[in-house]
């Protein structure tokens, strides 16, 4: 069986629009680089320990639905994330 890869997409903060890619290292058992690298979470006074958390602690999209309006790009270089709204950064 042979396939194609039409589109490569990332997503670089969880329930966030995402971006194009047209190209992308793969490694074995990794994901893409920079995909789902980040989540929003919560305003819960200071700033968070980092860290990896699970899905019920970050805001997400299923019970934030004007978060669709927002898209995400990740900068592979200098490792920011750039958000925006209706194409407006």
């Amino acid at each position: 069986m042979n396939w194609t890869v039409s589109e490569i997409r990332r997503y670089p903060v969880k329930s966030l629009g995402g971006e194009t890619l047209t190209t992308t290292k793969l490694e074995p058992g990794r994901g893409i680089a920079g995909d789902r690298r980040y989540a929003l979470m919560p305003a819960a006074g200071g700033e968070p320990a980092p860290g990896w958390r699970p899905k019920t602690q970050c805001v997400v999209l299923v019970r934030n639905e004007t978060m669709v309006r927002l898209g995400a790009r990740y900068d592979d270089g200098s490792g920011q994330v750039v958000i925006s709204k209706g194409g407006r950064e």
